[in-house]
């Protein structure tokens, strides 16, 4: 009888882990099917929309302004760590033109606006 009593005991043990685990997948699946979209399509806001690297300035970009150029271009798909070095300049010239057609679509604009950074012959960028 002893046995018994164990046995029924444990398979309760396990069917509350199974239900708590099952129950832990689903409330994460939904929480990443609500989050990517919020990632996913990220619009740009009016103030990005009038600043670097959208609008040129007399004034040489700040740091910061330069990080949000970069968290802007990865967000576009461009990934300076996983490109090679035969890659460069290409794969870097097509994230700035998926995000001038960004920028064009959240800000509006009729193609007017161009990314103020650009590629030179050295590879690096310049204004």
């Amino acid at each position: 009888m002893q046995c018994d009593g164990v046995t029924s005991r444990a398979s309760k043990i396990w069917s509350v882990a199974i239900v708590k685990t099952l129950q832990r997948t689903a409330i994460l699946a939904l929480l990443s099917v609500v989050a990517c979209p919020a990632f996913a399509s990220s619009k740009l806001t009016a103030a990005q929309c009038r600043d670097y690297p959208f609008v040129r300035s007399a004034q040489p970009p700040s740091h910061q302004q330069l990080q949000n150029e970069l968290r802007e271009l990865e967000s576009v798909g461009y990934s300076p760590a996983s490109g090679d070095a035969n890659d460069y300049p290409y794969d870097l010239q097509s994230a700035q033109q998926r995000l001038q057609a960004k920028y064009q679509r959240d800000c509006g604009l009729s193609g007017n606006g161009t990314i103020a950074a650009s590629t030179g012959s050295s590879g690096s960028l310049q204004q």
